[in-house]
Formats: structure tokens, sequence, C-alpha cells
């Protein structure tokens, strides 16, 4: 009785394998995918966010501030 039990489980679990393995296949595929996405996408937005522009974001080409490097009281 306890060897066809155990036939019966193995014979359980391999069609559970056979029914699933798939389905969680495709699964692991798509979150792999995604995933390498997501991956690009904050690549991309780095290089984005990285490339300089021709023109400088703040007024003037003074890097130390609106006033002249001069007349800084930290000095």
């Amino acid at each position: 009785m306890r060897e066809l039990s155990l036939s019966l489980q193995h014979e359980q679990v391999a069609d559970r394998i056979s029914d699933y393995k798939p389905e969680l296949d495709r699964l692991a595929e798509e979150r792999k995918n995604k995933s390498e996405a997501d991956k690009k996408a904050q690549i991309d937005r780095l290089m984005k966010d990285m490339s300089m522009s021709d023109k400088p974001d703040r007024k003037g080409d003074n890097p130390f501030g609106p006033h002249p490097m001069h007349e800084r009281v930290d000095l």
C-alpha cells in the first residue's frame, strides 16, 4: 500500500511539474525582460542627466554663483 501511495505521489508531482512549469518559465522570462527594460531605461535617464548641453542651465558662466569671484565675502 505504501509503495502505491509513493507511486501516486510521484505521479502527481510529475503532473504538476508538467502543468505549471511552462507557465512559471514564461513568468520568469517576462520578469527578466521587464527587469532588463527597466535597467535600460534607468541607464538612458542617467546618461541624459549626465550629458552636458551647450547652454549652461544657470545664468552666466560663473560656476561660483551670480557674483564675480573677487566680490565673494567668504574668500
